[in-house]
């Protein structure tokens, strides 16, 4: 007679068991709240980041028009480079490049802006 109760007890503890083991792995309201913070927050950069490129090839294409051009342009430069700087890098001089009060930072971003100029130029030369 001990058996069945034993495993009566059993299937009990199992039955008390899973409702807070499922509870423990929910997400709390605060976690929930995070969560959604985190989404509006990549969401708006990722506006950010729409709008800045936008704007940059709108300007791009005002400047040389030449929509494929623009687009590699586009693709390539560092998200936070305005077309303005993009052309101020690329014609810089490298007496400016080699100048002592630009950063690492700076001088990372004019090389990479020249590199994307030169290969978009190699994509969409005129024949």
């Amino acid at each position: 007679m001990t058996k069945p109760i034993l495993s009566g007890l059993g299937i009990i503890c199992i039955l008390y068991a899973a409702p807070a083991a499922s509870m423990a792995e929910r997400p709390t309201l605060e976690q929930l709240e995070n969560k959604h913070e985190i989404q509006k927050a990549v969401e708006e950069i990722r506006g950010t980041v729409e709008k800045i490129g936008k704007e940059r090839e709108f300007q791009c294409m005002q400047a040389i028009g030449h929509n494929g051009f623009c687009n590699c342009l586009n693709s390539r430069l560092a998200i936070g480079l305005s077309f303005e700087a993009y052309v101020d890098a690329v014609l810089a001089s490298s007496d400016k490049l080699n100048a002592n009060d630009l950063s690492d930072t700076q001088k990372q971003l004019i090389e990479n802006a020249r590199e994307s100029r030169e290969e978009c130029v190699k994509v969409y030369k005129a024949p």
